[in-house]
């Protein structure tokens, strides 16, 4: 880790940019994006698009017309929204290719991730992708200061760390399951500016098991959002639990459950 913590605004920063008095620009890419999506990945990025915006800094969304985690459709109108006070780009889908992307994760999944380069090559192309997003986002690109994206494991997310990788700051969400083992995303997540880890296991995984050494991380720490008034089960468990880890500036995320394996 760098002796300084990274920050949502010094990937791609200019000297004048750097000034810690100006508020940073930054871009947050999230597949499917709004107050209804409860997954946890796209929950722990509203959050910190909020955190960074009632900081003072300037953000705005882009992501797809979709709102399903795995049965990707346009179901939304493309265009520009304001959803609770952030401004939100969406854009269409790639065309998807429902049949084959469901073939190519069984086979991941049933050799627990040790496949063949093609066969991580496929999974990629099969993935959930926005041509209109990048192009619109390349058009832009110098307006933001930092791009901030993720999870690992969505063609989307290594669209954006290929094509702006002295942007990007990857939220990764990695769990230990067979795609996190793939042997492209050392590569393919080694070039960014920046991993943020929502813990110190995240990161442990990352490094030990995963192969991915990156010379800049932060651990952002994460929120669990509990009942105002708790059962005694549920206050127990807040408590083995323990105080929530301090959130740097960059975030504070939250999340809400645990990612199941589905075909991604």
């Amino acid at each position: 880790a760098p002796a300084e913590p990274i920050s949502a605004g010094s990937a791609g920063a200019s000297p004048s940019q750097a000034n810690r008095d100006l508020p940073r620009r930054v871009a947050i890419i999230s597949f499917r994006f709004g107050p209804d999506i409860v997954g946890g990945a796209e929950t722990s990025l509203r959050a910190i698009a909020k955190a960074l915006q009632t900081a003072g800094q300037h953000v705005e969304v882009f992501t797809t017309c979709t709102i399903s985690e795995s049965g990707w459709q346009n179901t939304l109108r493309a265009g520009t929204v304001t959803l609770d006070g952030l401004t939100v780009h969406r854009y269409p889908l790639d065309d998807h290719d429902v049949a084959r992307h469901g073939e190519v994760v069984r086979t991941i999944l049933e050799a627990d991730g040790r496949v063949a380069p093609e066969m991580e090559r496929r999974y990629v192309e099969n993935s959930i992708h926005s041509a209109a997003l990048i192009g619109a986002l390349q058009e832009r690109r110098n307006d933001f200061d930092a791009i901030i994206t993720g999870p690992y494991l969505f063609g989307l997310t290594a669209d954006v760390a290929s094509a702006f990788p002295d942007q990007t700051l990857l939220v990764p969400c990695f769990h230990d399951e067979p795609l996190a083992r793939l042997g492209l995303w050392p590569t393919l997540y080694g070039s960014v500016a920046g991993i943020l880890f929502h813990s110190a296991e995240e990161r442990d995984l990352a490094q030990a098991r995963l192969g991915i050494n990156h010379p800049n991380t932060c651990e952002i720490g994460a929120c669990i959002a509990i009942d105002p008034a708790p059962t005694p089960l549920q206050g127990a468990a807040h408590e083995v639990s323990g105080p929530a880890t301090p959130l740097t500036s960059c975030a504070a995320p939250q999340s809400t459950g645990r990612r199941k394996t589905k075909p991604y």
